[in-house]
């Protein structure tokens, strides 16, 4: 992992198939409030929680987890990271908490040729992206976390729930 940034920091990915599929944690290290944002794709959870202890950073630490938006090669490791770190909470946007709520996975797959490609390629069982959020987003907020402000985006398109987070005075 390494900092792109003053508070934020990367975590590359590290899947052949989707080799691009990073992972953030975003907040100065020092607040004790930091957020990961996404997951990344499944079975690299391991190596994720290793790279931010590695930075000294403390998995108390990590607040919440905040999908910029739920297709797999984003919310593909989630059930693996909040299993290391139970006590954060789930924030996605509400035009896709609703269905992972339900255990609709279009929002995942997209479509069904899609899911049964990753279902047999990831060994992925069913219910495996039905969740509690905790938080549903809409676009407008400012949010205070990890010493730093952020405004959340909706930016519909690549998915209806997809959103950007923008820290204006690092611009």
């Amino acid at each position: 992992m390494k900092q792109i940034s003053e508070g934020v920091f990367y975590i590359p990915g590290q899947d052949e198939l989707i080799p691009d599929s990073h992972v953030y944690v975003i907040g100065k290290p020092t607040s004790g409030d930091l957020t990961l944002v996404d997951a990344g794709l499944m079975g690299k959870g391991a190596y994720k929680i290793e790279s931010i202890q590695k930075l000294g950073l403390s998995l108390s630490d990590i607040k919440r987890v905040i999908m910029t938006h739920t297709h797999l090669d984003h919310i593909g490791c989630l059930k693996e990271i909040l299993n290391e770190m139970p006590h954060a909470k789930l924030w996605v946007h509400t035009k896709e908490a609703e269905p992972l709520e339900q255990g609709d996975e279009r929002v995942v797959y997209g479509m069904d040729m899609f899911k049964s490609m990753c279902q047999a390629q990831y060994n992925i069982k069913k219910d495996a992206f039905k969740f509690e959020i905790d938080r549903k987003l809409e676009g407008g907020e400012t949010l205070e976390m990890g010493d730093m402000t952020w405004e959340v985006i909706h930016i519909p398109g690549h998915s209806q729930g997809s959103i950007a987070l923008y820290n204006r005075a690092g611009k």
